[in-house]
């Protein structure tokens, strides 16, 4: 078949001349050929008209992915600034920032270099027991970078939580603390021992009534918690040169701040050193 128009070969089932665009159908009926173009248009309208719905399908997700990612930005934001400003306010207002009641706040290097002695009453004597000092450089009551106030006790380095308040030290332990909003006790002592780490552990269990829920030991250290359903109790121990030194930390089992406790325990255990 040849176009008409131009002369081009055409294939026989062509209907527009590729090279001048005439139409090359017989032109038999022409009210046929007019229906037929209509529908053509029509056809070719609704195919723009899908292309264009898509288009705008796709338009609006990505409008609303956007509005949501930006959503979740300014959440997390406004987070963030809370967080720092809560903190700030906590730092700001907090009882480990305050001088107690009618003392004067020393400088904090004076502070550092002025070691405490307690008194123990041993066979209605009292005897200067071993001094507890801050760590070098670091005031009794300002926390480290991790929140946890540094000492000294006996030459063991030892890390305890800020919110604990130092109570009036009883005849029998180097140290005592108790958490001012629970019913948290942390202590500690010393004594002269012969027994090994792993001795030493077996008769903390053996004096305390429940079950062992976690002890480890080594050579001249050793850490075990015993829980009798009600209460909790922790022990972490350094044995050297015939000195056993120790801290014990006591807590209720059903405690809100159990886990809380738990992280502390594991953070007193890991600088519970000998000095």
């Amino acid at each position: 078949m040849y176009c008409k128009n131009c002369g081009k070969k055409l294939p026989d089932d062509a209907r527009f001349c590729d090279r001048c665009n005439m139409s090359v159908r017989k032109m038999g009926n022409k009210m046929d050929l007019i229906e037929e173009l209509k529908e053509e248009r029509l056809a070719r309208k609704k195919e723009q008209e899908v292309k264009e719905r898509f288009k705008s399908i796709k338009k609006t997700k990505r409008r609303r992915r956007s509005k949501a990612v930006i959503a979740v930005i300014l959440v997390l934001a406004l987070g963030i600034v809370s967080g720092v400003a809560m903190y700030i306010h906590y730092m700001n207002t907090s009882d480990l920032n305050r001088p107690a009641a009618g003392v004067t706040a020393a400088p904090t290097a004076t502070a550092a270099s002025i070691p405490v002695q307690t008194v123990r009453v041993i066979d209605g004597n009292s005897t200067p027991s071993p001094q507890i000092t801050p760590a070098s450089g670091t005031a009794a009551v300002s926390p480290n970078e991790d929140g946890y106030i540094e000492t000294t006790v006996e030459g063991a380095a030892f890390a305890y939580p800020r919110g604990y308040e130092r109570r009036n030290n009883s005849s029998d332990v180097l140290l005592s603390l108790r958490d001012s909003d629970s019913e948290a006790v942390i202590t500690v002592d010393s004594e002269d021992t012969e027994e090994s780490a792993k001795d030493l552990m077996r008769g903390y269990a053996d004096r305390n009534s429940g079950t062992v829920a976690e002890s480890l030991a080594g050579d001249d250290w050793y850490s075990i918690t015993i829980s009798n359903g009600s209460e909790n109790y922790h022990r972490c121990g350094i044995v050297r040169a015939g000195k056993h030194i120790y801290y014990e930390m006591r807590y209720p089992t059903a405690s809100e701040k159990e886990g809380e406790y738990r992280e502390d325990i594991q953070y007193m255990d890991d600088h519970f050193k000998e000095g």
